[in-house]
């Protein structure tokens, strides 16, 4: 790797699709290298960036090694890094990683306006993938969180049906955690009839393998 902002922000990106790729090994040392190099040449902006993604992968692999006081000072920094840098994908990776933060501290309250805040920037530029990771996400936390049952119903819906923000695997998704909450208020055969929904639109896309 090159102490070149350019080659730096392609190998950012490379260690981000080994880690969705299940290759967290490899996406530890690539992005461990960019914070590295990135350090080395002055660029904290992106040293950040680089260290957030790793975090995100040693969370997914091994979280009880991570220093959580130190990922909170991270990700506030990294997202004020960000923002003054008007580094919108730098924004939406803080969000969701101080909300993942929140949800394994149980505080559901504390995550939701963080990916809110991550849905809205990532409808508003256009970033499929960042929007579907914080959308899915955010359907979590209302099924898990404190929001009444048929308000957190609600939303997800509105989601569904609006199409900034429906795509095929949210759609599906959100479908999987509408039947949560119908089975949460004892309604079990709307949850049925909405699992079957889910599975109907995915088998529709050439999608069945993501049914799990």
């Amino acid at each position: 790797l090159l102490a070149d902002t350019d080659r730096l922000r392609l190998s950012l990106g490379l260690g981000m699709a080994l880690k969705d790729a299940g290759d967290f090994e490899r996406a530890h040392d690539v992005l461990s290298e960019i914070a590295r190099v990135a350090a080395d040449a002055g660029d904290r902006h992106l040293e950040l960036r680089a260290l957030v993604e790793r975090t995100f992968g040693v969370s997914q692999t091994d979280p009880d090694s991570v220093d959580i006081a130190w990922a909170r000072d991270l990700t506030d920094e990294s997202l004020r890094a960000s923002e003054l840098e008007d580094d919108d994908d730098g924004v939406i990776r803080a969000l969701l990683l101080s909300a993942y933060l929140d949800v394994t501290a149980l505080r559901y309250s504390d995550a939701e306006p963080k990916l809110r805040r991550a849905v809205e920037l990532a409808t508003r530029i256009g970033a499929l993938r960042h929007q579907s990771e914080t959308l899915m996400a955010l359907g979590a936390v209302l099924v898990y969180g404190p929001a009444p049952v048929p308000d957190a119903i609600g939303q997800i819906e509105g989601y569904i049906g609006d199409p900034s923000t429906s795509t095929t695997i949210v759609s599906a998704e959100s479908h999987e955690y509408r039947a949560l909450l119908y089975a949460m208020q004892g309604d079990l055969d709307a949850a049925r009839a909405v699992m079957a929904e889910s599975q109907r639109r995915l088998e529709d896309s050439g999608l069945e393998a993501s049914i799990a």
